[in-house]
């Protein structure tokens, strides 16, 4: 695999930092080639589940670092992610940054004094995916606030059968579910607690 780093660089070359439209489109693309080149196959599942406007935001818990590749990859809309600040992104993470991807310690990051950051991103790249790492990153109240207070639909994401990519001479079949979608109608009277168990619910 490492014999192929060089070609991901010096693709970088070829695509202006900021050309939002491109980056999106060149980034899915190196993921795309990547997922092959490990010899993964995906799926993502429930597609339909994703609304055709723009500025919704994804949550979902991973527990293999080529898991946001994968979201890349075969996700039909343009994002940009939060990630935890110890995120692992193999070959991948200078592509992430060039579609605006934030890094920060989800346990202490305030969605709500950084909203008007995280709107401007949701501007340009239309839509927000937060990664939580299940092992060693809680995300913090803030998340829901801030969903509560610019009305976004939440849209849960779950993995199945990503554990054991990478393991030296296997293939493997995955698939990405798209959950079905909690819009602020259904839990703008939520408190936070009942919000958490709502999408708690929606991805076990």
């Amino acid at each position: 695999m490492i014999i192929y780093y060089p070609s991901f660089l010096l693709s970088l070359l070829h695509v202006r930092k900021d050309d939002i439209e491109l980056n999106q489109y060149t980034a899915k693309v190196i993921a795309t080639i990547l997922l092959r080149l490990i010899k993964v196959k995906a799926e993502m599942t429930h597609k339909n589940h994703i609304p055709l406007e723009d500025g919704h935001v994804f949550i979902a818990r991973y527990s293999n670092a080529y898991e946001a590749a994968l979201v890349l990859a075969q996700i039909p809309v343009d994002i940009s992610f939060v990630f935890g600040i110890k995120t692992k992104l193999p070959y991948m993470k200078t592509w992430f940054k060039r579609i605006q991807s934030q890094f920060v310690d989800l346990s202490n990051y305030s969605f709500v004094l950084h909203d008007d950051h995280l709107n401007q991103i949701m501007l340009t790249s239309k839509n927000l995916f937060v990664f939580v790492n299940h092992k060693d990153s809680v995300i913090n109240d803030s998340f829901y606030h801030y969903c509560q207070a610019h009305q976004k639909t939440i849209i849960p994401v779950v993995f199945d059968n990503t554990n054991d990519i990478m393991i030296k001479g296997n293939a493997h079949r995955v698939t990405i579910d798209v959950r079905l979608p909690l819009h602020h109608e259904e839990y703008r009277d939520y408190s936070i607690d009942e919000l958490k168990q709502e999408l708690q619910n929606r991805m076990s």
